[in-house]
């Protein structure tokens, strides 16, 4: 039997169907999280994923960690802590849900990120040379 796939010989088959692909999404977005090597950006992999702020406060770095709270609680005042600007943008992009402060950001990694996540495409992922940037743009936008 294949891991992630659920087999059943009763009623309900198509539920328990379902059921499997929903585990099989949720274990390719625990996986891309996963392989993330830098410990804050795979704890705000996870608080995004899960839609938790319980991950945020692993966050080492002060301002990944406001742009945690911010995004996961939907909070723009905690962006305006945030004392890189190209994080503050994407802060205030993310939680007012435009991409206008997408194009304000200077780093391309992060710019692409930004769009990619506002506009919910995985296209823009591909652009990102950072590799654990690029896992977590895939996992988030999946």
């Amino acid at each position: 039997m294949n891991p992630g796939r659920t087999r059943t010989v009763t009623r309900g088959a198509g539920l328990v169907a379902l059921l499997g692909v929903l585990a099989v999404s949720t274990a390719a977005e625990a996986s891309q999280c996963g392989l993330i090597k830098d410990s804050d950006r795979r704890h705000f992999c996870y608080a995004k994923r899960d839609r938790s702020t319980g991950q945020c406060g692993l966050i080492k770095d002060s301002d990944l960690r406001h742009y945690c709270y911010a995004i996961i609680d939907n909070r723009s005042g905690q962006c305006g802590l945030i004392k890189d600007s190209d994080r503050r943008h994407q802060c205030y992009a993310e939680t007012g849900g435009s991409t206008g402060q997408c194009g304000l950001i200077r780093d391309s990694d992060l710019r692409h990120y930004c769009y990619a996540i506002i506009d919910k495409r995985s296209g823009q992922c591909g652009l990102i040379r950072d590799a654990d940037q690029r896992r977590r743009c895939y996992a988030e936008t999946d």
